[in-house]
């Protein structure tokens, strides 16, 4: 069998290979998708213009990652948590194995927290992103990507719909298991980083995950809280006259304006009123 090369000292040990063969494992995987990067790809007519978007792509996968191979494996590993990444395109799959050494709760707390840290890192960046994360039995390598959660996250990524990564019901119902041990949801973990959407979806808050501990006053908060704002307020001036483009658009908008209220941010860093009073310019 070929190396794996996350099997070298390099790149450390891949969490679906043991004995130098495939083993699947009980997974969280995370299935994104970079709005409009492949339409930024076709209108990139310059070499520089090409260039300056792959650097894009590999500086969230930098900041991402400790280890990055050159083909678009990743594999980080930390005490809390270990994962598998890989890209194409416009997509990027990740799998956080759940294994002996590693607590499921804690695990799923590192996903969320990964899943917001690509999107903050892609908005940073001028991108939005929509995905969704199931869980299963996972394998991946260098070449391949498989496995039922996989395939869910993929058709999960369409629900989503709107500029968010949706928890599929395979993740929920671990959600429910992990909250039966406490008294009540104020308080834990996901509290903070999941929101429940009108559509009666659950989707990552990745807001809330920009924030952390911080204080909602702290700068670091208010850099990502106007930073949001002002890409929101950027995407649906340009895609106003795009109607199915521009409701992804204003579900971020709502996202960012229920985030302010629900946390205390203060006025002056929400989206300015949609409906206005009349006055003697507009008539």
């Amino acid at each position: 069998m070929p190396e794996d090369p996350s099997e070298s000292a390099e790149f450390g040990k891949n969490p679906y290979v043991e004995d130098g063969g495939p083993v699947e494992r009980p997974s969280y995987v995370l299935f994104l998708d970079v709005l409009g990067f492949s339409n930024a790809i076709r209108t990139a007519t310059s070499t520089d213009a090409r260039l300056g978007l792959i650097k894009s792509i590999r500086a969230v996968l930098d900041r991402a990652s400790d280890l990055v191979a050159d083909d678009g494996a990743v594999l980080y590993q930390s005490p809390q948590a270990s994962f598998f990444a890989k890209t194409f395109s416009d997509n990027i799959v990740i799998g956080f194995p759940v294994n002996g050494d590693h607590d499921d709760e804690g695990l799923l707390g590192s996903a969320l927290e990964a899943a917001g840290s690509f999107q903050l890192e892609f908005l940073r960046r001028g991108f939005f992103t929509r995905g969704a994360i199931a869980f299963g039995p996972y394998y991946a390598d260098r070449d391949m990507a498989f496995g039922i959660p996989l395939l869910e996250a993929v058709e999960g990524e369409k629900d989503a719909d709107y500029t968010r990564i949706i928890l599929l019901p395979s993740v929920v119902a671990k959600v429910r298991g992990f909250l039966e041990s406490y008294d009540g949801v104020d308080g834990t973990p996901e509290a903070s980083y999941i929101y429940h959407d009108p559509d009666g979806k659950y989707y990552v808050n990745y807001l809330g995950i920009a924030i952390n501990d911080r204080e909602v006053t702290s700068p670091e908060a208010e850099y990502w809280i106007d930073l949001h704002r002002e890409r929101v307020l950027a995407a649906q001036s340009k895609f106003a006259h795009d109607a199915k483009i521009a409701r992804k658009f204003a579900w971020a908008r709502g996202y960012h304006d229920s985030f302010c209220d629900l946390e205390g941010v203060r006025a002056e860093l929400k989206c300015p009123p949609i409906h206005r009073r009349i006055t003697a310019a507009m008539l």
